[in-house]
């Protein structure tokens, strides 16, 4: 799954010059026979958008839901940018990490914290739209990945799951190597290896630490300090020859296929790859992620999805719209939608049918908030730092720098970004 979004500058330009003429927000603005006009820009398209602003019309037939979306391969956040400063800003958008979120620095998003719908997001996700406690947006949905692995090969070493340890999991590995000669596991590195974000998740945990990756960008603390014994952790699947070096050239699709061809015995994914995985016809299955010494049991990579904010300028009638909005995408009505689009719900209360496979991750840590992923604490500055750490990943694996220099390195480019 990749978690980088390219960034098209002109094309998020034209775009939103094209989305300009729509009307603009915050006033008590009624059209379409007298009914109130809720302005909205999304990143789904109008396919993936209709069945929610049909229900939600049908539900307040006094509101008129006028949607946009961004083009597939545009900037989201500059042709929001750009109405906003434009003064076409729209009622309610697409909304991300509040952490993150210039927009909430810039107080351009209504603090929605005591509207009683937040109350149903799940823990995990209150903060993921939180900002110094307070909340600005809701979202319904999350992922983790955790361990795929082929049943027939582990139970050719004589295993039938992943073992709860990380050094239980490098002799697995080991093991599946010299008596079988496949690979024991293959990762892809185009992104931060899950590995580490489950990693540092548990490692967070432990030590009570709720900002994360946010401390070391606040300057409480640093790369260096907080990532040696992870990164030291991970490490050892390529100093110890349990993986190959040239995985640096491997994208999330191509571990993939390696494992759905029968050469690699354990890879790392979510529920995106379902699809494939259960047409593959392998007998394959999946588990959490092994407990990393020092750190949380069974933590997993793992984020919140974006969801729906509301421009803090809105008022009187299209304000009202707004919150019912927003209140409604947490509704059973627009969650059972947004489960059978094959989403994983995360609100509390709701119920889903997950696929078998899934079920054990799903239950013992997606519902339980015990997923992290170190981009979505970067702050502000999340691209910047994210690209670099990227990179600095992959020069680890190709022998190139050390986990202190990876720290070291890192807290160099903050450091450059301030």
């Amino acid at each position: 799954m990749k978690l980088n979004k390219a960034v098209r500058v002109a094309a998020a330009l034209a775009a939103g010059a094209m989305l300009l003429p729509l009307a603009a927000c915050g006033g008590d603005t009624a059209q379409n026979d007298g009914k109130t006009t809720l302005t909205m820009f999304t990143w789904d398209n109008d396919q993936v958008m209709k069945p929610y602003i049909e229900a939600f019309e049908a539900k307040y037939p006094d509101i008129k839901v006028d949607q946009s979306s961004a083009p597939a391969n545009g900037d989201k956040a500059q042709i929001l940018n750009t109405r906003i400063t434009g003064g076409q800003a729209p009622d309610v958008f697409y909304f991300g990490n509040a952490k993150n979120d210039l927009h909430v620095a810039q107080d351009l998003v209504l603090d929605i914290t005591d509207e009683p719908f937040v109350e149903k997001m799940g823990d995990g996700s209150r903060a993921y739209m939180s900002k110094d406690g307070r909340v600005y947006g809701v979202t319904s949905t999350a992922w983790e990945s955790g361990i795929v692995y082929n049943k027939e090969i582990l139970a050719k070493v004589g295993a039938d799951e992943i073992p709860e340890t990380w050094d239980e999991f490098i002799d697995l590995c080991k093991k599946i190597k010299d008596e079988l000669g496949v690979t024991p596991f293959q990762e892809h590195l185009d992104e931060t290896p899950h590995l580490v974000a489950a990693c540092m998740g548990g490692h967070y945990a432990a030590e009570g630490n709720e900002e994360g990756d946010l401390a070391i960008i606040n300057g409480d603390t640093t790369f260096e300090k907080e990532y040696q014994g992870c990164l030291t952790q991970w490490m050892r699947l390529y100093e110890e020859d349990v993986e190959s070096r040239d995985s640096v050239g491997v994208s999330g699709e191509q571990a993939l296929q390696e494992f759905i061809n029968g050469n690699a015995a354990m890879i790392i994914t979510g529920a995106w790859d379902f699809t494939k995985l259960n047409e593959s016809g392998i007998d394959w299955a999946m588990d959490l992620v092994p407990t990393f010494e020092g750190g949380e049991s069974r933590y997993g990579a793992g984020a919140d999805s974006p969801g729906y904010a509301i421009y803090a300028k809105v008022e009187g009638k299209k304000l009202d719209a707004a919150k019912k909005w927003l209140e409604f995408m947490l509704s059973d009505e627009a969650l059972q939608i947004t489960a059978d689009a094959g989403n994983i719900v995360t609100v509390k209360g709701f119920e889903q049918e997950i696929d078998p496979h899934y079920q054990k991750v799903y239950d013992e840590g997606l519902k339980l908030g015990k997923y992290y992923l170190p981009n979505q604490n970067f702050g502000v500055q999340s691209d910047a730092i994210d690209t670099e750490a990227t990179s600095q990943y992959q020069l680890l694996v190709q022998g190139q720098t050390t986990p202190e220099q990876w720290g070291q390195n890192m807290d160099a480019k903050v450091a450059s970004l301030s």
